[in-house]
């Protein structure tokens, strides 16, 4: 029965809908330096609005538990319509950490990190795993990749049928004998045919990149000398960057190629009309 005086028959039984889980939709950039701090904007959907940024918190967590606060600059609802606390999509931004003796002993690790938003109003939380890349400016940096089929600044194109000669400039190479620098594509290591470097620490090293079984990123690894004899400096550590760990006693800069199938027919159109 209505306030107006209007009725209507109930159903009998009621049907839930199954909530949505929470997730962390995007970390924007999904890449941060450990010796500055800046701003990352972290979206999330599925989790009850916000009013301020006190409703929020933002934890990065390492592989061994250890956890870090960020600090929650603001937040803010995607659809400023909706009640308050009703569920619904939200970002916030936050302020990354900067490590005050990044070269000490006991140095923030580099590596991918999850991201933990709770919301302290409810007590819910979402995750989002190697969510944050954490990375030393001061390391080798790749600044661009070239291919056949053109430049880009950390990736490249290459036919997957056929081997293809690839470029990778990087910037604050080590003072190493460019004879010595390796690398890994994939599970394989193709020769590298020409490096050179010059006195302001740019390198440039060519190699030979071998043909792929399937399309699809593959992920890249220069090693400025020998790849060390431990199975886990793989060029996958870049996924997870965690280069600095995994390949001890060399540095790294970490690339990748983005495999075609250049054997798909490609049609195309040929008209006078202009």
């Amino acid at each position: 029965l209505l306030a107006s005086g209007e009725s209507f028959n109930l159903p009998k039984t009621f049907d839930y809908l199954e909530q949505k889980p929470a997730v962390i939709t995007s970390v924007s950039p999904s890449k941060a330096s450990i010796r500055t701090a800046g701003t990352v904007r972290i979206a999330v959907s599925n989790l009850p609005g916000v009013a301020a940024a006190s409703d929020v918190g933002v934890e990065l967590v390492w592989s061994d538990g250890r956890t870090e606060d960020l600090l929650v600059l603001s937040a803010t609802r995607t659809d400023a319509r909706k009640q308050v606390y009703a569920v619904q999509e939200w970002f916030a931004d936050v302020t990354t950490p900067e490590d005050g003796d990044p070269d000490d002993a006991d140095s923030m690790e580099v590596t991918a990190v999850t991201v933990r938003v709770i919301h302290r109003v409810f007590g819910s939380f979402v995750e989002l795993q190697a969510g944050l890349a954490l990375y030393d400016d001061a390391l080798p940096q790749v600044t661009s990749v070239s291919g056949p089929d053109g430049v880009g600044q950390t990736s490249a194109n290459v036919p997957m049928s056929k081997s293809s000669e690839v470029t990778i400039t990087v910037s604050k190479a080590p003072d190493v004998n460019p004879s010595v620098y390796s690398a890994l594509v994939g599970s394989l290591a193709p020769g590298v045919t020409f490096a050179t470097v010059d006195v302001d620490g740019m390198a440039q090293v060519v190699l030979t990149s071998p043909k792929q079984g399937s399309a699809g990123e593959v992920h890249g690894l220069i090693v400025f000398g020998a790849v060390p004899s431990s199975t886990a400096c793989v060029s996958s550590c870049c996924q997870t960057a965690s280069c600095v760990v995994d390949c001890p006693g060399v540095q790294t800069a970490c690339f990748s190629l983005v495999a075609y199938n250049d054997l798909v027919p490609i049609a195309s159109v040929n008209s006078d009309i202009s």
